[in-house]
């Protein structure tokens, strides 16, 4: 870590690559400041918000038992959320992804139950920001004086004019010449350049990623052909395919599901396409 900030009162410092329970340690701190809230050295800031109250039971030889643990969602961490369960006395319970998961001694049946619960909880996370994040025009569109790149003859353009209604192009040609409609919205794009969609050359994918490239205007993500085979089950990377690369378009993306990859109409997958 290499940086500073000035603080008037506590912060956190949070190790790349810890472990599970500094989750709890950093659950357990913002419960402690205001709003929940704290900042990070040497940079940002994270916050803690309560997710729900689960009770978990077991059958041991005493009989049967229950325990209730809290979910609660971290941020400032990374682009999504990371969930920790405390106990009732704020202690840490456990936590669980789909890489691995960590639980109390005794409790390892709730784990199915605690990943379940938190794919619930990231799923409307990201549904929200699925409607947050887009602007969708009510109107049509017109960008005018835009250099305009096109990836068939790899050449530029100047003083380009684009009409956009609703998700089609209605319109192209030079400055002065393209029919707009009254009621547009007009962008100078003067001394800008118009793509048709960045490509993101190299991705693993995660739910969060289509959402965040829609966002940033990445239209096409390349996977590096990670194929599993089934013999390795669903964890990992898998075996190096030293096939084609896989293009893959971020079409009909729901930010609520799984990503839907589409390669020529068929393929899905996170870390690449399917074979």
């Amino acid at each position: 870590e290499d940086g500073s900030r000035e603080l008037d009162g506590d912060a956190l410092f949070i190790p790349m690559n810890g472990t599970p329970a500094m989750g709890a340690l950093a659950a357990r701190a913002l419960l402690q400041a205001p709003d929940w809230r704290l900042p990070l050295l040497p940079a940002g800031d994270m916050y803690l918000e309560k997710v729900e109250d689960r009770t978990f039971e077991r059958t041991s030889e005493t009989g049967t038992e229950s325990i209730t643990a809290t979910q609660y969602a971290i941020s400032g961490l990374g682009f999504s959320p990371s969930y920790v369960w405390l106990d009732e006395a704020g202690l840490y319970f456990g936590s669980a992804d789909g890489w691995f998961g960590v639980v109390r001694e005794g409790w390892d049946a709730a784990l199915p139950e605690m990943h379940a619960a938190q794919q619930e909880r990231n799923a409307a996370w990201l549904g929200q920001l699925a409607e947050d994040l887009p602007e969708r025009p009510t109107v049509a569109v017109a960008i005018q004086g835009a250099r305009l790149f096109d990836p068939h003859t790899l050449s530029m353009t100047p003083g380009v004019t684009v009409v956009v209604e609703g998700n089609r192009i209605a319109a192209v040609g030079p400055d002065g010449e393209v029919s707009i409609p009254s009621e547009a919205r007009v962008v100078d794009a003067e001394g800008k350049t118009l793509l048709p969609g960045l490509f993101d050359m190299h991705v693993h994918l995660s739910p969060i990623d289509g959402v965040l490239h829609m966002a940033a205007g990445v239209t096409t993500v390349r996977g590096p052909r990670s194929v599993r085979r089934a013999d390795q089950g669903a964890g990992g990377h898998g075996s190096r395919d030293p096939g084609v690369d896989c293009p893959l378009r971020l079409t009909g993306l729901r930010a609520d599901q799984d990503l839907q990859l589409d390669r020529d109409g068929a393929g899905t997958g996170h870390h690449g396409c399917r074979a």
